[in-house]
């Protein structure tokens, strides 16, 4: 896996919104909001307020 560069991880470190593209089961595209935390290991956490309740 590639390591970020510091000038990659400042960018993401100055942020905590960021929106995710996806297919839903019936195969239609959704754009949603969503938050991340980028970890010391460069992993990046993605979530948000009740998400596993509000999409399929």
């Amino acid at each position: 896996m590639a390591q970020l560069t510091e000038t990659e991880r400042a960018y993401l470190r100055g942020r905590r919104l960021s929106r995710m593209a996806t297919v839903d089961p019936h195969g239609q595209s959704q754009v949603n909001s969503v938050v991340y935390f980028l970890q010391d290991d460069d992993i990046i956490l993605i979530g948000g307020l009740t998400m596993g309740t509000t999409k399929n």
